[in-house]
């Protein structure tokens, strides 16, 4: 899915599948409309997130709404969504903690600027080994494990790929190999880590004594996920068709 408003400029946005509930309370919101003092209203994209540009930091953010869970988490789930807003760490897609409305609460994101490890591995591109030990993004693996303790940790559609050179098309990482790909930052979705349903689910502990198993864990499944490939395809690396 694209952004068609070139003020934005923010390329695909694959977001089908993202965790979270739809945002059904904002489905009449105009969408020139102002959340929180900050952020105007620009889309909304796959019925689960708003896209808006951020006018204090002058880029594109994501909005999306915490949902039931976090009613009945009271305020534990902010702390852990403050958690991760103290920190700004270049392989997260930050976290701004929560925006209050009349409509509703939602948390704001960094909007990311390619697709995710998932849709690249949907797409049928295949990965060596060390390849996978390049791309992976460790510290912020650690990072993750220390503030969440979650026993499974980032999936393959919470982690982003951006081209450090903004004019490279997001595309290309769907379209060539990965020995073939330009300098790139891979970014966790830090509101797919924080997000209350999940910590309901999973449980777990900040601050764990076991953060580096975890991490390493966390390491290994991802690692498992892309070097078994899309299902049905071959091992055999080819360019998806235009």
């Amino acid at each position: 899915m694209t952004s068609t408003d070139p003020e934005l400029n923010v390329g695909p946005l694959p977001l089908e599948g993202w965790p979270g509930p739809t945002a059904s309370g904002w489905a009449e919101a105009p969408m020139t409309m102002l959340v929180g003092g900050r952020y105007q209203l620009r889309q909304q994209v796959g019925g689960r997130v708003l896209l808006a540009q951020d006018l204090w930091l002058r880029q594109p953010a994501l909005l999306r709404p915490v949902g039931a869970v976090a009613r009945l988490l009271g305020w534990g789930w902010r702390r852990r969504a403050q958690a991760f807003a103290a920190r700004r760490h270049p392989h997260l897609l930050n976290l701004y903690g929560p925006v209050r409305d009349g409509r509703g609460e939602l948390v704001a994101t960094d909007c990311p600027r390619g697709p995710s490890l998932e849709a690249v591995v949907r797409e049928g591109v295949l990965f060596s080994l060390p390849e996978v030990v390049e791309l992976l993004p460790l510290t912020a693996l650690d990072l993750a494990a220390a503030l969440t303790g979650s026993p499974s940790g980032p999936r393959l559609g919470g982690i982003f790929l951006e081209p450090q050179d903004a004019s490279v098309p997001a595309e290309t990482f769907l379209r060539q190999a990965p020995s073939d790909w330009p300098p790139f930052v891979a970014r966790l979705d830090a509101w797919e880590l924080a997000r209350p349903a999940r910590a309901w689910r999973e449980g777990g502990r900040a601050g764990s004594a076991h953060a580096g198993a975890l991490a390493a864990r966390y390491a290994a499944l991802l690692t498992h996920g892309l070097l078994a490939g899309a299902p049905g395809r071959g091992r055999r690396w080819r360019p998806v068709a235009a």
